[in-house]
């Protein structure tokens, strides 16, 4: 099975506001992205919260694992890492995804996972033209390797590490990689003017 892990943490200060809980879709953004996860073929979805955890929480739906940092401020590698300890211990690989990522499709994820499973590639990303996105699906045989990376590094660590161990997946829809940083960026995915 694939674990999904979440990361919606952060404090949102480019944003002003917290962006998991900005309006999406009739929802919220991560409530929208946890549905999403939760109709396609991931075995379990872990939310990582820090900054205003109960709020976010609250706005979670359910069927998914809530992991909460206790320093708000930790890298985003420690949320990575804490949604690792928390997966089942039998999963096959664990799937990264950005709490501000709205536009993904369980179409999106179901093409990772479908791309993941028949290997012998190990490291799964997106991209749309070149440009690498999210979520990104790496095999749970680096699980010591991603514990392992200091709290200065990334994801990216490993996957430079293991360069000819990853796969491309080409996607056409390059709204499905974009995440949310700033007001400007939420008007942009929104089609609304900028608050």
């Amino acid at each position: 099975m694939i674990s999904a892990i979440v990361l919606a943490a952060g404090r949102s200060d480019r944003m002003g506001r917290p962006k998991q809980l900005l309006p999406w879709d009739g929802s919220t953004v991560i409530a929208h992205i946890c549905d999403v996860l939760l109709n396609s073929p991931i075995g379990e979805v872990i939310v990582v919260l820090g900054h205003q955890s109960d709020r976010v929480k609250r706005a979670l739906p359910r069927g998914v694992k809530v992991v909460t940092l206790p320093d708000a401020s930790a890298p985003m590698i420690a949320s990575i890492q804490a949604g690792i300890r928390a997966a089942v211990s039998d999963v096959r690989g664990y799937m990264i995804v950005l709490g501000d990522q709205p536009g993904i499709t369980v179409d999106l994820v179901q093409r990772l996972v479908y791309n993941f499973w028949p290997g012998p590639k190990r490291i799964i990303i997106p991209a749309h033209r070149g440009k690498r996105g999210h979520p990104v699906i790496i095999h749970a045989q680096f699980r010591d390797e991603l514990l392992a990376i200091p709290e200065t590094g990334t994801l990216r660590d490993v996957i430079h590490a293991h360069l000819d161990d990853f796969r491309h997946v080409e996607i056409t829809d390059p709204a499905a990689l974009a995440d949310i940083d700033t007001e400007e960026d939420y008007a942009r995915v929104t089609g609304t003017a900028p608050s």
